[in-house]
């Protein structure tokens, strides 16, 4: 069971996220090319689905093969890249992927063409869980959104 995905255009290196409020921020690069390999990705499980279900829990192998424009870049950020924008796409997580082939062309069509396979569980690896469910919404009381104030009805004292 294998789905090839190609995605057209000069492949990006991931760049390293950027704090921002003290929050990490993925540059907008970044942040549109994996959006455009997960839509790639998306159409590619949708032609698929149509002989067959793809599940997106098990263990994958991924073989990346890529050309891109101007021979520089790191190969294991563009990887990355790819890896995240197939993320919720074709496996749930990238943890999933127990298996990585990448590949650098200098010659030929520039764009990314990524082949993922299920493979069977590596010995010792975790059966997958189901999601947990889903919380229960946290109060809009600003007084109450905090956990170190007391809850509602509490009177105090003794």
């Amino acid at each position: 069971m294998s789905l090839l995905v190609y995605v057209p255009g000069d492949p990006i290196p991931k760049e390293r996220a950027r704090v921002v409020g003290g929050r990490g921020v993925t540059p907008p690069k970044t942040r549109e090319y994996e959006r455009r390999v997960g839509l790639y990705a998306l159409q590619a499980r949708s032609e698929y689905q149509r002989s067959q279900p793809w599940s997106l829990v098990g263990w994958y192998r991924v073989e990346l093969r890529f050309c891109r424009e101007a021979a520089r870049g790191d190969l294991d950020n563009v990887a990355k890249a790819i890896l995240d924008g197939l993320s919720g796409v074709l496996y749930l997580d990238d943890a999933r992927v127990c298996e990585l082939v990448v590949v650098r062309l200098y010659q030929g069509e520039v764009g990314a063409w990524v082949t993922v396979s299920e493979v069977p569980p590596p010995t010792g690896a975790p059966i997958p869980r189901k999601r947990p469910a889903a919380r229960a919404p946290r109060s809009t009381h600003p007084w109450r959104a905090r956990a170190a104030l007391p809850a509602k009805g509490y009177r105090g004292g003794a």
